[in-house]
């Protein structure tokens, strides 16, 4: 995977995995918003993509610009 748009299927985490990223990315969430982007032009994708990469990461989500927290609300409030 060396693509955010790589991710085309709701992402699994190996058992032990313990970033927010995995404990809050719902199927649910991950079909809200897999597609959509926010008023940059950043996509979900782009702002989970480190996290899905990295199992290590504590957090393993990014805000790729302000508005992500507006158009990704309900995912991000869960990390926040």
């Amino acid at each position: 995977m060396n693509d955010p748009d790589d991710l085309i299927h709701w992402p699994s985490f190996p058992p032990g995995t313990k970033s927010l990223l995995a404990k809050h990315l719902t199927k649910d969430i991950w079909e809200k918003y897999h597609d959509k982007r926010d008023s940059a032009g950043v996509s979900f994708k782009t702002c989970i993509f480190s996290g899905c990469k990295n199992l290590d990461s504590g957090i393993g989500v990014y805000a790729g610009s302000e508005n992500s927290y507006v158009a990704f609300k309900d995912f991000f409030d869960r990390i926040i």
